[in-house]
């Protein structure tokens, strides 16, 4: 988060926005957001949701509308989500003057049951439970309709490259793989069977697991690209970080595609292109340490900019073929 974003949020503003809500101040228990001021709230009859306060530099009114419209259209097909609320107003989105010509925007959200999976698990009923998840997802979003001011962008809108453009000048090679990969993901077709409007960033800190149901949530990025590019972000956060990637997709692979099968075909022809999306994700992060990591005490970012160029001069960045199963 910006530090004049910060520095502008202030307890009256917080104290505001959650009564738009119907809760006091003293409901609000700060939980862990990167760019957003995230909160779980408590009602005075026990119930629980989640508050989200975001600055609108990042985003504005209508993104965040679309983003909750598109849960509630996702709720009501039986997808398990964690729906937009309204606020005491009947309102999505909630705002409040930030003291310099921009706003604060309020969201709630339903509480998602279960809890945050471990980020090593290899539990197969899990692994089928997301790829199931998805595929639901993937199959019913062609019947969403969008309303006249719906807006969430699409993956090469500048909402999403501004990221790259963080990328320093002193790492030339990477820049120019980034514009390669960005011209090559620019010539696959966007028919409706193989793109459409999806969750975009569905790895394991935006899902709950209690055992027997998954549920998603935190639909910030939400926007249009190809489904295996939804897929392929997964798997980018599944297996990269563990020491055998390819071991790690063998095993969480076959289970999620699976799961993904009950409800959509995986068509080999894209999931040969789970290197390239992979790529993709990587040089964007990239862009994400070097414009907010490289001096976070929390962060080791030398290591992981070391092991990000290791990655690059792999043939694939995982030697694993995903087409198996497909």
């Amino acid at each position: 988060m910006e530090q004049y974003v910060s520095d502008r949020y202030t307890q009256a503003m917080k104290a505001e926005l959650a009564s738009r809500f119907g809760v006091s101040p003293d409901a609000l228990d700060a939980l862990e957001g990167f760019e957003s001021f995230v909160y779980l709230v408590e009602t005075p009859s026990g119930d629980e949701f989640v508050m989200k306060v975001t600055h609108s530099d990042r985003r504005n009114v209508p993104m965040l509308h679309s983003e909750a419209e598109f849960t509630r259209f996702l709720a009501s097909r039986d997808v398990d989500v964690a729906a937009a609320l309204e606020s005491r107003n009947g309102n999505l989105v909630e705002t409040i003057d930030d003291g310099h010509g921009a706003e604060f925007l309020a969201t709630a959200w339903s509480k998602a049951p279960g809890g945050m999976p471990p980020r090593d698990i290899v539990d197969d009923d899990y692994w089928h439970a997301h790829g199931a998840l998805l595929g639901k997802m993937h199959a019913v979003t062609g019947e969403f309709v969008p309303g006249p001011d719906f807006d969430r962008p699409h993956w090469d809108s500048p909402v999403h490259l501004a990221d790259s453009l963080h990328i320093p000048d002193s790492d030339p090679k990477a820049k120019a793989t980034m514009e390669d990969i960005l011209a090559t993901m620019r010539s696959f077709p966007r028919t409706p069977d193989v793109y459409g409007l999806v969750h975009l960033d569905a790895h394991l800190a935006n899902v709950h697991w209690d055992g027997s149901t998954l549920t998603i949530f935190d639909f910030d990025d939400c926007g249009y690209t190809w489904f295996a590019d939804d897929l392929a972000i997964v798997m980018y956060y599944a297996v990269l970080h563990h020491d055998d990637p390819r071991e790690a997709a063998a095993t969480l692979w076959p289970p999620f595609a699976n799961g993904y099968r009950e409800h959509r075909t995986l068509q080999p022809e894209w999931t040969d292109r789970f290197d390239l999306f992979m790529r993709w994700r990587d040089h964007l992060l990239y862009g994400i340490v070097c414009r907010d990591l490289l001096d976070d005490p929390d962060f080791d970012a030398d290591r992981w900019i070391g092991r990000f160029h290791e990655r690059q001069q792999r043939d694939r960045l995982v030697d694993y073929d995903f087409t198996r199963g497909a």
